[in-house]
């Protein structure tokens, strides 16, 4: 299969954790596939009786893709030969190693997500990635729905492909397969109107090869809930409710981290290389403004460009 651009151009990040190459180099590697999701003011459903805000004051960065076969692997290698994780490998189809990695618990999902020093987003996390700066982009891609987009039950595969494959069904900042090849755990609810379980149960979200496409979010008619005789609407999601010990495999995971503390924490080991230096005003190019103002702040918390030369090279590449 012929990968797509985006994805070529991405493909030392995607392997770099899994081929070593020193600290710096993998950090680096793991920087250049996240996309900066700004922080910012963002409601779905204003027009319904239950709105769910998903703004938050917080930056995020969040991977493109998906965690992949081939990163999960390298995982299990670190574990104890009776680790349970390693029964994901059980329940994978046939597909390749650029393919998703599956079957796993929404604990081990955490886990391995912790062991790259990120997290699992939340719900309300998911669907502000998701839904775009304004929340109200009811698809990854468009307004509308769109064959050929996403890795649903309509194309008819009939199986998981290599993340970023579908290159048109990607949000405008970059992030792929939101919708489709695999969903995606989440670490709990927390949308207001929908609290978290008491049974402990979770979604995943964006649906799978094996789900139809549908809007990341839809109004709803609900029952009479004030009994004025007048038909409420509420909110419904791509999502499935999940024990979270189910291991399935089509639910895998992508991983988010606050991106303040992670940069601050990261940068002084990426150096002043001129390579590196390049690679970061490119990437900080790609995060466009919008990541401008934090990386400013950033740069002048650590004592100036000098003092921060990876964290400017990204504030030069975002125009600050």
């Amino acid at each position: 299969m012929r990968l797509p651009l985006s994805l070529l151009g991405l493909l030392p990040a995607l392997l770099g954790s899994a081929c070593g190459g020193g600290e710096a180099e993998r950090s680096l590697g793991r920087l250049e596939r996240l996309v900066f999701v700004p922080p910012g003011s963002a409601v779905i459903g204003a027009e319904t009786r239950f709105p769910v805000d998903v703004g938050s004051s917080e930056a995020l960065l969040v991977d493109a893709f998906e965690v992949t076969r081939t990163e999960w692997r390298t995982w299990l290698e670190g574990l104890e030969p009776d680790d349970p994780a390693r029964l994901s490998l059980e329940l994978w189809p046939d597909a390749p190693d650029a393919a998703p990695a599956t079957g796993m618990s929404l604990a081990e999902a955490a886990a391995f997500a912790a062991s790259e020093g990120m997290r699992l987003p939340t719900a309300r996390e998911w669907l502000r990635i998701a839904t775009g700066p304004t929340g109200r982009q009811p698809f990854p891609w468009k307004p509308v729905p769109h064959a050929s987009v996403a890795n649903t039950l309509e194309l008819g595969l009939g199986r998981l492909a290599p993340v970023g494959t579908f290159e048109s069904g990607r949000t405008p900042a970059g992030l792929h397969d939101l919708h489709g090849n695999a969903a995606e755990w989440v670490e709990r609810i927390d949308l207001g109107p929908f609290p978290e379980r008491g049974d402990h149960r979770t979604w995943a979200m964006g649906g799978s090869y094996r789900s139809r496409q549908r809007p990341t979010f839809r109004s709803e008619p609900l029952a009479d809930l004030d009994g004025d005789g007048q038909v409420d609407s509420g909110l419904a999601f791509q999502a499935v409710l999940l024990d979270p010990r189910t291991r399935s495999s089509d639910v895998g995971l992508r991983l988010v981290v606050e991106a303040a503390p992670w940069l601050r924490h990261h940068a002084p080991g990426w150096g002043d290389a001129p390579a590196t230096l390049a690679r970061l005003e490119s990437l900080g190019a790609r995060w466009g403004g919008a990541a401008a103002p934090l990386l400013r702040e950033l740069v002048e918390a650590e004592g100036g460009a000098r003092r921060a030369p990876g964290l400017a090279a990204l504030l030069r590449g975002a125009g600050g």
